[in-house]
Formats: C-alpha cells, sequence, structure tokens
C-alpha cells in the first residue's frame, strides 16, 4: 500500500513540476501581434492607425524583458507605418478614407495603405495604394 502512496505522490509530483516548466516558458515567451485601429471621431479624414500589442499565455501574465523585445523587433514595422501615415497626410486632404491591412507570413510584414483621398496639389480624387515590405520579426 505505502508503494502505491508513493507512485501517486511522485507521479503528481512530476506533473506539477511539467505544468511548472511550461508555464515558465510560457511566460518568457508571449504572443506578439499588429492591431489596426479606427479613428475615434467620423469625419472626412478617415486613416487607421497601426499599433502593436502583446499578449501573455501564462496564467501569470509576461515578462517585462520579453515584451520589450517584442515591442524592439516590431518598432522598425512601425516606424515605417508611422513614415507612409505622414507622407499620405502630407500629400493628400479630406476627403479622405484609407485602411491598412497587415499581413504576416513565415518570411516577411507587408503593410498595405489602401483607400482614396483627395491630391491637395490639383484637388482631384485619386486611388491610395501603398504597400512596404518588411523583414518577419524572429
Amino acid at each position: 500500500m505505502k508503494k502505491k502512496i508513493w507512485i501517486v505522490i511522485g507521479l503528481v509530483a512530476f506533473l506539477i513540476i511539467l505544468w511548472c516548466g511550461y508555464e515558465l516558458y510560457k511566460y518568457y515567451n508571449p504572443d506578439g501581434s499588429f492591431v489596426v485601429g479606427q479613428p475615434l471621431e467620423s469625419t472626412d479624414m478617415y486613416i487607421e492607425n497601426l499599433s502593436f500589442t502583446v499578449k501573455g499565455k501564462s496564467i501569470f501574465g509576461y515578462s517585462s524583458e520579453a515584451s520589450e523585445k517584442l515591442f524592439d523587433k516590431a518598432s522598425d514595422v512601425l516606424d515605417g507605418a508611422n513614415e507612409i501615415r505622414s507622407k499620405i497626410l502630407e500629400e493628400y486632404a479630406a476627403p479622405m478614407h484609407v485602411n491598412i491591412v497587415v499581413n504576416v507570413n513565415s518570411e516577411k510584414i507587408k503593410v498595405l495603405f489602401e483607400g482614396i483621398g483627395t491630391e491637395k496639389s490639383n484637388g482631384n480624387e485619386e486611388i491610395i495604394h501603398i504597400e512596404k515590405e518588411f523583414p518577419r520579426m524572429p
């Protein structure tokens, strides 16, 4: 009888150690993703915003070091998208409606700005289609 109890205690301890190791792995390896946000007000000047978010997989959340690494890797994409957004705002006026599409695959990240805007120089309405590729974050 004592042997069975020790086997059960050993098995439970082994499972608890495995679970703690898995939670520790998830704590130091959170998920990061790009989020497209819509402007708060509805006006004729409509252009979406791109941001980055970190989601913890562990029940304990995620480590700040791991989230900082993810944000550092995503900063190139965010900076590039903000440059394109600024360029669009410089060249086009209202009415303007621009959406952002982010496509992440195994090799690269594509950020696509597409919509319609009124060109400031001549007042003609034009189709906006700007795509930029970035290397995939490891």
